[in-house]
């Protein structure tokens, strides 16, 4: 399948005219012609279908213009990249970091990146896991930094980079402020507020199956909060605890909530998500470095803990 003839089908079918077509093609009427029937020979199918006001594009031609158009686009972008590799730019990488759980090692994975690679232009994003997997499977962004396993659509693809664990939050006032580790058992008599269904359902999933099994199905669940308006709610007072992420409650400093570890401990893996076939080079370099730094700095294990997701 040539590209050029490709590239013309993509032209007719946003201009739904062969002259306005052949205009922007910058050849003639006929020669764009000969490169739409030479596609049709090719795939054995009709894709288009002149009217008196013009084109208009068959069933055939609806189902193969969405390919057309990631064809042309790689294509475009290979080139693109191709120039910013020769002028120096070193072309650029799109990557969605996701917020409120492990940070240093997705930010030393990023700048070691740019240390090896500074002409390489890095656009960044934040979402919560479940919207960086579907920036990376739309194509918005080329790899994207998430919370648990989940589940992935086929065509992509997930590195562990590290692991981090739930911690509960309560108000300084609450039994557990004062105790060490606090024993998953214990939760079946308190409040809860977990973060939304919505934002990670396997992590939620996974989270929600862990403390029905250590609470014998006793799990009160008060409401379903973003982490910081969970916190909010703690830092009221009375019996609402929260689970939130150690490394996020590590960074918050909301007076009047206290933070404690859990036994056993809740753990979950934060990864990189990537698209399975991608062609890009710089992708491939990005994913090197991932592997490189996450080896080299290893998440200590924590005695006696359990996967959630």
């Amino acid at each position: 399948m040539e590209l050029r003839h490709v590239r013309a089908f993509v032209i007719v079918s946003e201009e739904r005219h062969f002259g306005r077509s052949a205009v922007r093609l910058n050849m003639t009427q006929p020669a764009v012609t000969q490169r739409i029937h030479a596609l049709e020979r090719e795939l054995g199918v009709e894709l288009l279908t002149r009217t008196t006001r013009g084109v208009t594009l068959t069933r055939c031609g609806e189902y193969f213009l969405p390919y057309a158009v990631r064809l042309v686009q790689m294509a475009d972008q290979a080139v693109r990249d191709l120039r910013a590799l020769s002028n120096g730019s070193g072309g650029r990488i799109h990557v969605a970091y996701i917020p409120h759980v492990e940070v240093a090692l997705p930010t030393a994975i990023m700048q070691e990146f740019s240390r090896r690679f500074p002409s390489v232009e890095l656009i960044s994003t934040f979402g919560h896991s479940l919207q960086n997997i579907g920036q990376v499977e739309r194509g918005d962004v080329d790899m994207a930094f998430v919370a648990g396993t989940g589940r992935l659509p086929p065509s992509l693809m997930q590195r562990q980079i590290a692991l981090d664990e739930m911690v509960l939050a309560v108000p300084a006032s609450h039994r557990f402020a004062a105790a060490g580790a606090v024993e998953a058992k214990e939760l079946r008599s308190e409040r809860l507020v977990l973060f939304p269904h919505h934002l990670n359902p396997a992590l939620l999933e996974g989270l929600m199956s862990w403390l029905n099994r250590h609470t014998a199905g006793s799990v009160t669940v008060d409401s379903q909060e973003p982490y910081e308006h969970g916190l909010e709610l703690v830092a009221r007072g009375g019996r609402r605890v929260a689970l939130v992420p150690r490394d996020f409650a590590a960074r918050s400093g909301l007076e009047g909530v206290v933070f404690r570890p859990l036994s056993p401990p809740p753990l979950f893996e934060i990864g990189a998500v990537y698209r399975r076939h991608d062609p890009s080079p710089i992708l491939d370099r990005l994913i090197h470095v991932v592997d490189e730094v996450a080896s080299a700095r290893p998440t200590p294990p924590r005695e006696g803990g359990e996967m959630i997701g």
